[in-house]
């Protein structure tokens, strides 16, 4: 036994001629067992795996620029452990070899000097805290390979710019990007369907985001805090925005929220104060609450006849909102709802839900139902009433008939026809107005016809 000990101490020293020894800075380390045989080179260290190396961890002596070859001693290196350059303060640049199959969680966690890194072809995943903490790390190369990006990846990185390639990742995970204070510019190609939970919070210098056709679902606090947002659009692929997506933005002033859009989450605009004017999908069923809470820009509203309850706070301090039509198919509003709106006034039809809310909460309330010229015999083709019959009432009528549910009798709109008016309006001697009623009654004004009554006018 003494015999064999001193002959493996003999190799040791004699290192040179052992196979699986470095040429930079040497270390070998023999146990009983052969997997855990360990070598280190440039201040890498290094761990066999079967037939594989493993890099596992650094030294001191660690080079700030570092060059992983993709084999050392004719053994291909394949992956990165996870913690393997944990905090490593020394590292500034590393290259990655193209046979790295794989980077473990947390690989690269608080390497606050690197500033730049090379994601290989091979790796599909980017793990856990990957690069969490790399304050330096400004530019990242993102392959086409990698179809999934987990939690907190690139979380509080010096990231600049953002480019997700096309057809690649499908979900953004939980704060992957957040609080990456320099980041200003995000490009999410056709592919991603998803940000998760707080993906972009805090990165407060965003600017420009682009989402493609196939998002579908925002999370919580996706974009919370992102302070230099000014205009979103959100594609029509999105059903869901999420608790607090957008609170906090305070120069947003604009936003597109889309058709196919039916969800949108308590808190989801809080505190948008430069936010102007919204509206509400026509699938959205309910304004949850708090959901415009301290939007005190916000002075243009659309609510939509699928909205069947406001909720609690949900329009509280839009100390902007002076007027707001409330649809009848609304029979539930929270008395705080609109909490500090001080100037409002509503709107409704009267023997609506929103006209016993108005006078059971104090708020000043104006009927749909009694229009400017309400009660007056309107002359026939009056269809403003304004005494004339010009453009301005082919104009009124075609806005009648095409968008009934805004300019039709009981319309949202303040410039909505009478029910005097679309009886003046209806020129034709057939039922309801139409659009010939609108060409009539321009042929009129033209002085192509005398009278109504000619047979021209019906024909």
């Amino acid at each position: 036994m003494k015999k064999i000990i001193a002959a493996i101490m003999a190799l040791c020293i004699v290192g040179g001629s052992l196979p699986a020894v470095y040429s930079v800075a040497p270390e070998c380390v023999i146990t009983a067992s052969t997997a855990n045989y360990k070598a280190a080179n440039q201040g890498i260290r290094y761990a066999l795996n079967g037939s594989e190396l493993s890099v596992e961890g650094f030294s001191d002596s660690i080079s700030a620029k570092l060059e992983i070859p993709d084999k050392v001693d004719g053994i291909p290196v394949t992956s990165i452990e996870d913690n393997a350059f944990y905090g490593c303060e020394n590292l500034q640049e590393i290259t990655l070899p193209d046979s790295i199959m794989s980077i473990g969680s947390n690989a690269f966690y608080n390497c606050e000097n690197l500033r730049s890194i090379e994601i290989p072809d091979n790796i599909t995943t980017i793990n856990e805290s990957t690069f969490c903490n790399c304050t330096s790390l400004e530019s990242v190369v993102i392959p086409p390979s990698v179809t999934v990006i987990k939690d907190y990846a690139f979380s509080n990185c010096g990231l600049t710019e953002l480019y997700i390639s096309p057809n690649s990742v499908t979900d953004i995970g939980i704060e992957i990007f957040s609080n990456c204070k320099n980041l200003s510019k995000v490009m999410l190609e056709e592919g991603v369907s998803s940000i998760g939970d707080s993906a972009f919070s805090g990165c407060d210098n965003l600017t420009d985001i682009y989402l493609p056709d196939t998002m579908s679902y925002i999370d919580n606090s996706a974009f919370y805090g992102c302070t230099s947002l000014t205009s979103v659009r959100l594609p029509n692929s999105v059903s869901s925005i999420s608790r607090e997506a957008f609170s906090g933005c305070h120069n947003l002033t604009s936003i597109t929220l889309p058709e196919s859009l039916s969800n949108i989450g308590i808190w989801a605009f809080e505190g948008c104060t430069s936010l102007t004017k919204i509206t509400i999908p026509n699938n959205v069923t309910d304004i949850k609450g708090s959901t415009f809470y301290n939007c005190t820009s916000l002075a243009e509203i659309s609510i939509p006849d699928s909205v069947t309850s406001i909720g609690s706070g949900a329009f509280r301090n839009c100390t902007s909102l002076k007027e707001i039509t409330i649809p009848d198919s609304v029979t539930s509003i929270d008395d705080d709802s609109f909490k500090g709106c001080d100037d409002l006034i509503i709107r409704a039809n009267s023997g609506s839900y929103a006209e016993t809310f108005a006078k059971n909460n104090g708020i000043p309330f104006k009927s749909l139902n009694e229009g400017p010229t309400s009660g007056k015999e309107l002359k026939k083709g009056d269809a403003n009433g304004d005494g004339g019959i010009d453009m301005s009432d082919v104009v009124m009528v075609m806005q009648a008939y095409l968008n009934p549910k805004k300019y039709g009798v009981n319309g949202t709109s303040p410039d909505r026809i009478t029910a005097e008016g679309e009886k003046a309006g209806d020129v034709d001697g057939k039922a309801g107005l139409t659009a010939n009623d609108a060409l009539v009654i321009q042929r009129f004004s033209l002085k192509l016809i005398d009278s109504f009554d000619e047979p021209a006018a019906n024909s």
